[in-house]
């Protein structure tokens, strides 16, 4: 089936396009692609897989790693880790990440927890930074 992909922005979002779908996406660029499949959850497994194929050939992941998050609490969960893995053992240089909001939320509060730490040793506890 045919698709589209249209890469929007500065590059984290993109437009997945076919016959059926129309799906707003997002990528981020560290160390290869990283793709998050979330957007996806909606639609049946058999659907979702053919969307993984259609993302792994236009990213060429035969020849440039690629990473696919899939969320924790994603209900296809384990097939699709199941499809990614037949797809690495037919060549495609695939790793999966699990991520959830859990974790999203947690990494915020430690950066942001880091970043005042660190203001409060460099400049004081009292003094507060001014932005713009």
């Amino acid at each position: 089936m045919a698709y589209t992909i249209r890469i929007q922005g500065r590059g984290e979002e993109m437009i997945y396009t076919d016959a059926e779908v129309r799906l707003e996406m997002e990528r981020t660029l560290s160390f290869g692609h990283r793709l998050y499949c979330d957007n996806t959850v909606h639609l049946p497994l058999p659907k979702r897989q053919e969307i993984v194929a259609n993302l792994c050939e236009y990213f060429r992941t035969k020849d440039e790693p690629t990473i696919f998050v899939i969320d924790e609490k994603d209900k296809d969960r384990d097939a699709l880790g199941m499809y990614l893995t037949e797809l690495s053992a037919n060549g495609h240089q695939l790793t999966i990440e699990l991520d959830s909001e859990e974790k999203r939320h947690a990494f915020v509060q430690k950066l942001a927890t880091g970043t005042k730490e660190i203001r409060e040793e460099r400049y004081g506890p009292d003094r507060q930074m001014k932005m713009f």
